[in-house]
């Protein structure tokens, strides 16, 4: 089974001698497992085929050979993975995925009041006793009055470009990573993409930012909602994965690209 991975409690391991991913509780990848049943069951190209057994547990997964997103990214790679995320947020909601459908921030009414100040009190709160915020919490708190969302739908959550695999036709040839996977506001993993490419490419972006949102009608107040969800992206990066490992450079960089975003006209 050198080829295969095998489920070990909260962790998948690759092969007999090799790396484990190991997850930050059993509910990621529980998450992550209901996230390919779904995606496997809609034809979506996924790096891993997952195999179950009759209690519907994982038994193995599969890998194939990729190259990744960030070897060669170009506009048609950028189009091409947000023709996938634009079309796994129209998978119809057939399955929960954990509580999130009783969570209060998963209606619509009060989803922008209650999200808002989620992110503030979460997010700036847990961050400005260390970093200078500036001004982000006022930004935050206009944007997030703008959150009115359309529907809510599969959400990945961790849309980035290294998730996506790529042919040699720059054609999308697996995803990857969706232990964070839930139902929420679609926008936000468009929010999340935005983010990583604008860190990626920098002043450069647009040409990027156009290839994703041609698959999305947007207007302004769409487009502010984007932003508040970029923003949202860094600082989720610097409270939850840097600080946590210690790595103050790349929390205090995740934290500028956030002051970054609010203060330029990306789009």
């Amino acid at each position: 089974m050198d080829n295969r991975e095998r489920r070990h409690h909260n962790k998948i391991v690759y092969g007999e001698n090799s790396v484990t991913k190991t997850y930050d509780s059993n509910n990621g990848f529980e998450r992550e497992l209901l996230a390919y049943k779904i995606l496997n069951k809609n034809n979506f190209p996924l790096a891993k085929i997952i195999h179950i057994d009759h209690e519907n547990r994982a038994i193995s997964f599969e890998k194939i050979n990729h190259e990744d997103g960030l070897e060669k990214l170009s506009k048609e790679r950028v189009k091409n993975a947000s023709r996938v995320l634009y079309n796994l947020h129209n998978i119809p909601i057939n399955e929960r995925v954990s509580e999130d459908i009783s969570d209060p921030r998963f209606s619509i009414q009060g989803f922008s009041y209650s999200l808002t100040r989620h992110v503030i009190n979460k997010y700036v709160g847990g961050l400005k006793n260390h970093f200078d915020m500036g001004n982000l919490e006022s930004i935050l708190n206009k944007l997030g009055s703008k959150l009115e969302p359309e529907k809510f739908s599969y959400t990945w959550f961790d849309a980035k470009m290294r998730h996506f695999f790529f042919n040699q036709d720059d054609t999308v040839k697996a995803i990857i990573d969706f232990e964070y996977f839930g139902i929420f506001d679609p926008l936000v993993d468009v929010g999340n993409l935005l983010a990583d490419i604008s860190e990626l490419e920098g002043s450069n972006h647009r040409p990027f930012f156009d290839a994703i949102l041609e698959n999305y009608p947007h207007n302004k107040n769409s487009l502010e909602i984007l932003l508040f969800y970029m923003i949202t992206s860094k600082l989720t990066q610097a409270l939850c994965i840097d600080l946590p490992r210690g790595d103050m450079e790349s929390a205090t960089k995740a934290i500028e690209l956030s002051k970054t975003f609010a203060s330029q006209d990306l789009f």
